[in-house]
């Protein structure tokens, strides 16, 4: 069993952690969703170490707007989550079907949240741990203040739906992005597209019905740090 599990913001000494931890699930989760060629190309842990890094230092300098915590057991890091406030830049593509849809025109001062990325090692999925974490996301100051989060999942694989669907995610549309563009990765020879899929949930009712379910949830004690 798990020894001593401890959520707390991620730290720069992190990114190396974070970049393997990711390396490790997406390898294994993207298995027969990629080729070989575009997993090496896109989820080696010296890439996605170097995502994380970039991610860490937009979260310590704007915390109002981004947010990465790390779950770590007995001191090695398990599993993080990345969220940031979504801007018009950086989450063009969710926009669009945004707009399509009649839910926004322009993220930019709408206070939507974005709930980027969670991933975990193999051996501590599916144990309450990432509902946890992407609770812990929206309850976060950033995120109270708005009732609108979305989140992205690739075409395909099953899992990551079926985790945000148990929060009341409702797909609102999808588009086509490179691989490393999903991932905030700058495009590279071999890179190929696929279709990302956009799953809109209501932060506030998400949160409320989790406080009404708490008990449910709480199988371990989870320290904050």
């Amino acid at each position: 069993m798990f020894k001593n599990i401890i959520i707390r913001p991620a730290g720069i000494p992190d990114a190396g952690p974070i970049g393997t931890v990711h390396s490790i699930s997406a390898n294994l989760a993207y298995a027969n969703l990629h080729s070989r060629a575009l997993l090496d190309l896109c989820f080696s842990a010296t890439v996605l170490s170097d995502v994380a890094r970039k991610n860490i230092v937009a979260s310590l300098d704007a915390p109002d707007r981004v947010r990465m915590d790390v779950v770590t057991d007995a001191n090695r890091i398990v599993g993080f989550a990345h969220a940031a406030i979504a801007n018009d830049a950086d989450d063009a593509g969710a926009l669009e079907i945004f707009r399509r849809n009649d839910i926004v025109q322009s993220f930019n001062g709408a206070d939507v949240l974005h709930f980027k990325t969670i991933y975990f090692l193999p051996e501590f999925q599916l144990h309450g741990l990432g509902t946890q974490l992407f609770l812990d996301a929206l309850r976060s100051p950033m995120a109270m203040r708005t009732e609108i989060v979305f989140t992205e999942t690739l075409d395909g694989y099953e899992a990551s739906p079926k985790f945000f669907k148990k929060f009341g995610a409702v797909v609102i549309g999808q588009y086509e992005v490179f691989t490393g563009a999903h991932y905030g990765i700058d495009k590279t020879d071999g890179d190929a597209k696929v279709t990302s899929v956009v799953h809109r949930m209501n932060a506030k009712q998400v949160v409320e019905n989790a406080l009404l379910n708490v008990h449910k949830m709480n199988k371990m004690q989870i320290l904050h740090d």
